[in-house]
């Protein structure tokens, strides 16, 4: 797919220039588009990072799942900026989708952010709604906690035995990532 780099840069800086206005959702839906595009401007995703802990607050749980997700995608590691989500996100977990959790999961793996006490939260969380998992979300929440060495034998015995019955819906990529998961933590 063609990117227009220019229009990128000068989207960027229209935005920049109207950070004060931006609500969660325009927010969330900036980073998104950015990273779906791979455009990766590090200080204005600072800008986006600044202006989103500023109303933190208002953050629905799909929309700091996607901005978390877009970080992550576009190998944004602000520390403090993902310890403070990390904190938003376990107020709002009971809210999150089966993707919003693995996605959130993914996002801190990818970063090799290792918060104990948000991966505790994203498998209690997890574990009530693996029934209405997707195949991806199941390879990718495995293949998460596997990357930060988070584990718990009951968790992905959990996550194993969900995936079983839609075996048939992995893709490529999620067989592989579940193997590689489940090699990873020496477990069968």
């Amino acid at each position: 797919k063609h990117v227009n780099i220019r229009l990128l840069d000068a989207l960027a800086i229209a935005a920049g220039q109207r950070m004060p206005e931006f609500l969660p959702l325009n927010l969330s839906s900036l980073a998104w588009a950015f990273a779906a595009l791979v455009y990766s401007n590090e200080p204005f995703i600072g800008e986006i990072s600044q202006k989103s802990m500023q109303i933190l607050g208002e953050f629905s749980a799909q929309q700091l799942a996607n901005t978390t997700w877009a970080f992550a995608w576009l190998g944004f590691r602000d520390q403090p900026c993902l310890t403070t989500f990390g904190s938003r996100a376990m107020e709002l977990l009971s809210e999150y989708s089966p993707q919003g959790l693995s996605n959130t999961a993914w996002a801190y793996a990818k970063l090799q952010i290792e918060d104990a006490p948000l991966f505790d939260a994203i498998a209690a969380e997890a574990q009530c709604k693996l029934q209405h998992f997707q195949a991806q979300n199941l390879s990718n929440l495995s293949w998460s906690f596997a990357a930060v060495q988070f584990l718990t034998e009951r968790f992905m015995e959990s996550i194993a035995q969900a995936s079983l019955p839609k075996m048939a819906d992995f893709d490529a990529q999620a067989l592989a990532n579940t193997a590689w998961a489940y090699a990873k933590i020496s477990y069968i």
